[in-house]
């Protein structure tokens, strides 16, 4: 799935988790990943296992925007302030993810 300066809303995709193996954001300014938006809600396993974080901006991550304890995701970003929001963001909610900086 390809995000391109488009907003998004709480839950959009919650539940799809399974469909979704890659998700690509781009923004050219500020963005915000809305709470749970990409969450697992009811389904069975989280099978996304790509996120690419091309944001300009700020970046901003709401409340179970990603599954806690999504084992096996990596977020990956080119921005050293997109990839401490989503460190923070781990450390604060103890979640699996990994991020990678310049790993596009």
């Amino acid at each position: 799935m390809f995000i391109t300066d488009v907003a998004l809303q709480p839950n959009q995709f919650e539940g799809y988790c399974d469909g979704l193996n890659r998700i690509e954001i781009t923004a050219t300014g500020d963005y915000t990943i809305p709470d749970g938006c990409f969450s697992k809600g009811d389904a069975k396993g989280y099978n996304t296992k790509q996120l690419d974080c091309k944001v300009d901006g700020r970046l901003t991550i709401g409340e179970k925007a990603v599954d806690y304890g999504a084992g096996g995701l990596n977020i990956y970003t080119y921005r050293e302030a997109i990839a401490q929001a989503w460190i923070n963001y781990k450390i604060t909610h103890n979640c699996a993810y990994t991020v990678y900086l310049n790993g596009l």
